[in-house]
């Protein structure tokens, strides 16, 4: 009877707790993601005019023939080209 319920209320209450946790930092990695990690568009910028959409597309191609080769998760280009994009 009343040790069941006590027992699944609490077994309720700590498996709720890590999923509000984790709600919580996913959201605070969103709203730092929004706010700390925007960029301008380097295309378009004067400032960074050494790289252009062409001299970009050799980098890809040249990061995804070094990841083919060395037999790597093509995600990492995907990942590399997003920090590119983000802080050059």
């Amino acid at each position: 009877g009343k040790t069941k319920k006590k027992r699944q209320n609490k077994m309720n209450y700590h498996h709720t707790l890590p999923v509000q946790a984790s709600l919580d930092t996913i959201q605070a990695m969103m709203r730092q993601d929004r706010l700390a990690y925007q960029t301008a568009n380097y295309f378009e910028s004067s400032s960074y005019q050494e790289v252009d959409n062409n001299c970009r597309e050799k980098m890809s191609r040249w990061c995804y023939q070094i990841v083919d080769f060395c037999k790597f998760d093509r995600e990492t280009v995907s990942i590399a080209m997003s920090y590119l994009d983000r802080y050059l």
